[in-house]
């Protein structure tokens, strides 16, 4: 059964869904540059739109809907294509034994108020 083929709750909708197409497609290469993907990322949000149609409330709002739900599929492809790391393995790994910016300048903090004190000694000291 062909996309064009499912029903939409009005003629009117439908007709202006399937206008959409084209513009659904080029926001989707905009965020992927592949056409193949964005093809797949329009097709699919469509697909969804068509299954979930008795939940827009206003036909008015057809467009705005209907792009959410493409960056909707956006977000779940890209999930999708890149394995999920955990943050505290990565954290274990990124811990480094040399000296951060902040440790530096607290280091250089203390160093500079020795000096000084030093410096204000009296000189058989």
């Amino acid at each position: 059964m062909g996309l064009l083929s499912l029903p939409f709750s009005s003629h009117g909708l439908r007709t202006r869904a399937e206008r959409l197409r084209p513009r659904l497609y080029r926001m989707a290469y905009a965020w992927s540059h592949d056409a193949a993907l964005a093809d797949d990322l329009a097709q699919e949000a469509l697909a969804r739109a068509l299954e979930r149609m008795a939940q827009l409330r206003d036909p008015e709002k057809l467009d705005a809907w209907l792009f959410r739900i493409l960056a909707n599929c956006w977000r779940d492809a890209m999930r999708s294509r890149f394995d999920a790391e955990d943050v505290d393995e990565i954290a274990g790994g990124l811990a480094s034994a040399e000296a951060g910016p902040e440790q530096r300048h607290a280091v250089s903090q203390v160093v500079g108020r020795v000096r000084a004190a030093v410096a204000r000694l009296p000189l058989g000291q």
